[in-house]
């Protein structure tokens, strides 16, 4: 089956000169993209032109600061649980508060027996 989701992100953001923009913007939509396409672990690839005039650049920014906020949203909230933790870690261990340990007792099955 097909790998559809990534783990990681690849952007690039490019300055080229007016007089070679035609030919870049040519190169890398026709060849460069289907290139990269091609290398394993490349699951998609799209291009957002902030001056471009193109039927469906506006829509593909929009969803890149959409993605963009969602990705601040959940390193916030990561951050959020990172630094709950450490209180939590150092309440602990300067001994202002007990620990708490939430275990299950183990229970032999076949699996945990190896069979």
């Amino acid at each position: 089956m097909a790998k559809t989701r990534g783990t990681g992100l690849l952007m690039l953001w490019t300055d080229v000169d007016p007089e070679h923009e035609a030919a870049f913007n040519r190169w890398y939509g026709e060849e460069h993209l289907d290139r990269l396409l091609a290398i394993p672990g490349f699951l998609s690839a799209a291009r957002a032109l902030t001056d471009s005039t193109a039927p469906g650049a506006g829509q593909r920014i929009f969803n890149n600061r959409v993605d963009a906020g969602l990705t601040l949203f959940f390193m916030a909230v990561v951050v959020i649980v990172i630094v709950a933790s450490a209180r939590e870690w150092w309440l602990v261990l300067s001994r202002r508060k007990a620990p708490r340990v939430n275990e299950t007792p183990f229970v032999a099955t076949a699996l945990a027996a190896g069979d």
